[in-house]
């Protein structure tokens, strides 16, 4: 191996290996090695190695097909593509962050919102309360996500609440509670990277002859603002649950 060869070799790992500073930030809080605020410390530190990182891998990229293309330009190509995907993936949440409200508690009833019962000892281990806000976080969805709403559906509860165990099923979340004469479920989503957990609670309510009116209610354990997680949940089941009631 060439002089040549082994310098885009070992800039190329060096600029790969970036893209793993950005990964730890999220697996290094799943495991209980970093608190929240350490876990972000790493992923701020580790977008900017990541760019440093593509940046030599860009050059590195340039210096393999110069004067000549060669094969070797592989390796450089792949470690760019690394580091670039790892530096603007802190970025990508960063613009989410902005454009999403600064709240962690999103339901189709703000009024009256379900109210979690069987996680409720679960949630003692995260920093954020269970009780609803109220108005001043409601005013905040309303504007952010005016889609949020209460799901009719024509059935009868009973089979509402089927319709929304298989759901939550196919959405692989953790069931948490079935209660079907409350007309109560509760689950417990977990995000992939840092493993955030999110509770949801559902509330089935017979509104009429064959027909039930849903709400839920998707509320982050740790976290000011999820970055329209829950949000973005809610819309998903709701599309689940309308398509197994069709």
């Amino acid at each position: 191996m060439s002089l040549k060869t082994r310098i885009i070799v070992y800039l190329s790992i060096l600029a790969a290996l970036t893209a793993f500073a950005v990964a730890s930030a999220g697996l290094g809080y799943k495991i209980g090695v970093f608190n929240l605020q350490a876990a972000f410390k790493v992923l701020q530190f580790g977008a900017m190695a990541a760019m440093a990182g593509a940046g030599v891998a860009f050059i590195a990229l340039l210096v393999s097909v110069i004067p000549a293309p060669r094969a070797i330009g592989a390796v450089p190509l792949i470690a760019l593509i690394l580091a670039a995907s790892a530096a603007a993936t802190p970025f990508a949440m960063r613009h989410q962050a902005l454009k999403a409200p600064p709240i962690h508690d999103i339901t189709t009833d703000t009024v009256n919102p379900p109210r979690f019962v069987t996680v409720l000892e679960k949630r003692k281990e995260g920093e954020n309360d269970t009780d609803y806000a109220g108005e001043e976080i409601a005013i905040q969805q309303r504007e952010a996500y005016p889609d949020i709403q209460p799901l009719y559906l024509s059935l009868n509860k009973d089979a509402a609440f089927a319709v929304t165990l298989d759901a939550i099923s196919r959405s692989g979340w953790e069931l948490q509670a079935a209660a079907p004469v409350e007309g109560r479920i509760e689950a417990t989503a977990t995000t992939f990277w840092f493993g955030f957990k999110d509770d949801i609670v559902i509330r089935i309510r017979q509104e009429a002859a064959g027909r039930s009116r849903i709400d839920i209610r998707s509320a982050s354990r740790v976290g000011m603002s999820d970055l329209g997680a829950n949000a973005a949940r809610i819309k998903k089941l709701v599309k689940k649950m309308e398509e197994g009631a069709s």
